[in-house]
């Protein structure tokens, strides 16, 4: 939410061009990367359980929870 936060107000976008290779078939080839990999907040049983949209929708709760107090 922080890094979110600070961004909008600078009027930086999280929008950038791919470069990989596996996106030259891709009619479009800008995108909005997450900033962090789930992996790195949530435990590997989560991982395998969940699809990447719960995982970033769980990081987005637990982070809601804290900052809620």
């Amino acid at each position: 939410v922080a890094t979110t936060w600070s961004a909008l107000l600078e009027g930086r976008s999280g929008i950038s061009t791919i470069e990989e290779d596996w996106t030259a078939e891709l009619p479009v080839r800008f995108a909005g990367v997450a900033a962090e990999d789930p992996s790195t907040k949530l435990e590997r049983h989560r991982l395998r359980r969940l699809d990447r949209t719960q995982q970033f929708s769980l990081i987005a709760a637990h982070e809601a929870w804290r900052d809620a107090g």
